[in-house]
């Protein structure tokens, strides 16, 4: 069916939605294979608006199939920051969700290193949120973070 599926946007959301399915059904295999179709053809889209839309989809269905760095590069190559820092959101929350603790902590770590700017910065930090569930004690620098970010670039 994905294969009759002439527009790009239309035809990479459905092959995202198929992999998720496969992904679901324990299809693993599969579900690379559509994924990796799918990102070919997101990246291939002309139009910022609707590529970043696809993106996103691709990515949701990469973090569902557990495919950690494939969705992290391509939440990456988003060009709008609040879509990119909901999107690594999702991520970490899904790296929470599977335990991946290690993962997490360079996700968050790499993020705010690569930040440019404070407004993209205190994006970032709901982010930080999902390590308090594996350190509690973490929610303390979180609020030292927080008060750093919110200095930053103002002196």
């Amino acid at each position: 069916m994905t294969r009759t599926i002439g527009y790009g946007y239309e035809r990479a959301r459905a092959l995202g939605a198929v992999a998720q399915a496969q992904v679901e059904a324990g299809n693993h295999v599969a579900a690379q294979s559509l994924l990796d179709e799918a990102v070919s053809m997101a990246r291939a889209i002309e139009d910022t608006y609707v590529r970043e839309r696809v993106l996103v989809a691709v990515a949701q269905a990469q973090v569902e199939a557990g495919r950690w760095e494939e969705a992290v590069s391509m939440v990456r190559t988003i060009e709008h920051a609040p879509t990119q820092t909901g999107m690594l959101r999702i991520v970490t929350q899904g790296l929470g969700n599977a335990g991946e603790t290690g993962r997490l902590l360079r996700l968050v770590q790499q993020s705010w290193l690569q930040a440019e700017t404070r407004v993209y910065l205190l994006m970032l930090l709901p982010m930080a949120m999902s390590l308090v569930p594996f350190n509690p004690k973490i929610a303390e620098g979180i609020v030292t973070s927080f008060e750093w970010v919110d200095n930053f670039g103002k002196s």
